[in-house]
């Protein structure tokens, strides 16, 4: 069990590991396994900046190598509040925690849709949703039409430019018969990841 404030507190362990950084920090308390895995934790955070509250508290429980199963929360953004009982189901799977890491980047730009724009947020809910499911149903083929990859590269593509202000541009030129054609699973999305985390301004893909 770790026990820390704002400025120490450590991002997701696993075996002992960070496999990621957390973008706000967690005081509390966060439960260790005995092979040195997060397995739940109680967290909570708590401000009030320019007459808006922003508070929240968190209890967690979860599954072996998987996330919450069992959590209880209490959450307050401007006029937005939440409090309840949750229990959840997991998959037999380890958790990917590269997915895990992008899922959380999403909610934070969620949770600050909802309180700017409700009805943007409602539409970026529904494109992560659509996202998420394609990365659950082919992340474990080796390859996928091209045609279905770019329906999935510009649905993640609308995620960014909502999170950014359009910050971004994403061309595709069709080289070929993109019918015919397959590729790795969200092959595209990566790099379109790593142009934005190295901060381009245009993306032009080519297939």
């Amino acid at each position: 069990m770790v026990l820390a404030n704002s400025d120490k507190s450590p991002g997701a362990i696993k075996q002992g590991k960070e496999v990621f950084k957390h973008n706000t920090p967690r005081p509390g308390m966060i439960f260790y396994n005995d092979e040195g895995t997060e397995n739940g934790g109680f967290v909570f955070r708590g401000e009030k900046v320019n007459d808006k509250v922003n508070h929240g508290l968190h209890m967690s429980f979860d599954r072996y190598n998987q996330d919450q199963t069992l959590m209880m929360q209490h959450i307050e953004m401007d006029d937005y509040m939440i409090t309840g009982l949750t229990v959840m189901d997991r998959p037999n799977t380890a958790i990917d925690f590269d997915m895990t890491n992008r899922f959380i980047e999403a909610q934070h730009a969620l949770s600050a849709l909802i309180i700017k724009d409700p009805d943007e947020a409602e539409e970026y809910l529904a494109q992560f949703s659509d996202i998420y499911r394609y990365i659950l149903d082919n992340k474990s083929k080796n390859l996928v039409p091209l045609v279905d990859e770019l329906v999935f590269t510009k649905q993640y593509m609308a995620l960014i430019n909502t999170r950014f202000n359009g910050a971004y541009r994403l061309n595709v030129r069709h080289g070929g018969q993109p019918n015919a054609s397959t590729i790795t699973p969200c092959s595209l999305q990566l790099a379109i990841e790593n142009v934005v985390k190295l901060n381009a301004r245009v993306a032009i893909t080519r297939c």
